[in-house]
């Protein structure tokens, strides 16, 4: 190719990019409006009576059916486990408060540059409901936040009005919390280095027990049932007890139920802690899939017993699920934490890997993780 046919194409070229880019700022141009002039994008919900006592919630990767009763909120998509009522106050005042900056695209294939397409698997936005008795006093796709208004520190947000073509900058950073655990409260977080004791049963009999000895950070072997590992047995590699032992840490959940719908299996786990704390995970089934619910025990007037307190009033008479980093240490195969001293360890990918066993649970395997083992 010659130079000049070269330099008339780039020339194209640039003219071309220039052509699309001053449709894109003259669509935007035409519909854009004062912010003074455009008022609360929800006058239903902006006014100081505005009564709200629902909040639906719909991103690609989880539901909410938040409706506030007294103080609390709870998600009836969830068996009705309390919410974190500031996560939901704050997005619907959020919401109230915005106002329309700018008109921004009515086209429905550029609404995934700023966000406010459609929820799909894979988007990136998040429908928002809020209701208010039997109204809707908000309906909108929340999409990116604006980083085009450094100079206004009330910050900007790309949204929709769900049934609407046209979307809108507004104002104020609006954002969802990304994640289900986010919602809710921590069920627990308790650090390692507090545990001292962790025993495990199958079938209300103590199959293994742990102990860490004389300030210790590892265990030591006190006890094993001989149906699982021969009597001079010690612990294979401290690393796998302490992978249990940090089940505990920083726990949320991907999914709750009530506790009296999940079958029990035959798996406890039970910690104890240097502040006298008892807690007991208890492994069940439902739909094929794996649930624990947890209960805490401290003497009173004890330092565990605040903590106890707390853990309960999250955890009783409910079942979660657990990602799978906090689920599975839970369901490790007693055979495969301990083994003779003069046994060649086991090689990585072998034993010592978390091997389950459908004989424990009364419900069979689930299709994504098999129940525990009893090793037997």
């Amino acid at each position: 190719m010659s130079k000049r046919w070269y330099l008339v194409l780039t020339v194209v070229t640039v003219l071309a990019l220039f052509g699309a880019a001053w449709a894109i700022w003259a669509e935007e141009r035409d519909h854009a409006i004062p912010a003074a002039n455009s008022g609360p994008l929800f006058p239903a919900l902006a006014q100081a009576d505005a009564a709200t006592d629902g909040l639906d919630l719909t991103t690609p990767t989880f539901k909410l059916q938040l409706r506030h009763e007294g103080k609390a909120w709870l998600d009836t998509a969830h068996a009705s486990y309390p919410a974190r009522g500031e996560v939901a106050s704050k997005l619907v005042a959020d919401v109230a408060a915005m106002h329309g900056i700018e008109a921004k695209t009515s086209k429905p294939d550029w609404y995934d540059r700023i966000g406010v397409e459609d929820v799909a698997a894979g988007g990136r936005s998040a429908q928002v409901r809020v209701l208010g008795g039997d109204k809707v006093l908000a309906d909108l796709l929340l999409g990116k936040v604006s980083s085009s208004l450094g100079s206004d520190v009330r910050g900007g947000t790309f949204m929709r009005r769900s049934g609407e073509s046209q979307s809108w900058l507004a104002t104020g950073v609006v954002q969802v919390a990304p994640a289900l655990g986010d919602w809710f409260e921590p069920l627990l977080n308790i650090d390692g280095t507090g545990i001292g004791h962790i025993t495990i049963s199958e079938r209300g009999a103590a199959v293994l027990d742990v102990r860490k000895l004389d300030g210790s950070p590892n265990y030591t072997l006190q006890a094993i049932d001989p149906a699982y590992a021969a009597e001079k047995s010690v612990i294979a590699d401290d690393a796998l007890i302490k992978r249990i032992e940090q089940s505990l840490v920083a726990v949320s959940f991907e999914d709750v139920r009530k506790a009296a719908n999940v079958t029990q299996s035959a798996r406890a786990v039970r910690f104890e802690t240097s502040a006298g704390m008892v807690l007991q995970a208890q492994l069940g089934e439902a739909d094929g899939k794996p649930w624990v619910s947890f209960h805490a025990e401290a003497p009173s007037g004890s330092p565990g017993a605040a903590l106890a307190a707390a853990i309960n009033a999250r955890c009783d008479g409910w079942a979660f699920r657990l990602a799978s980093a906090k689920m599975l240490p839970l369901l490790s195969n007693v055979k495969d934490l301990v083994h003779l001293p003069e046994a060649t360890p086991p090689a990585p990918g072998g034993a010592g890997q978390i091997i389950t066993d459908p004989s424990v649970f009364t419900g069979g395997p689930g299709p994504e993780m098999p129940p525990p083992t009893s090793g037997r």
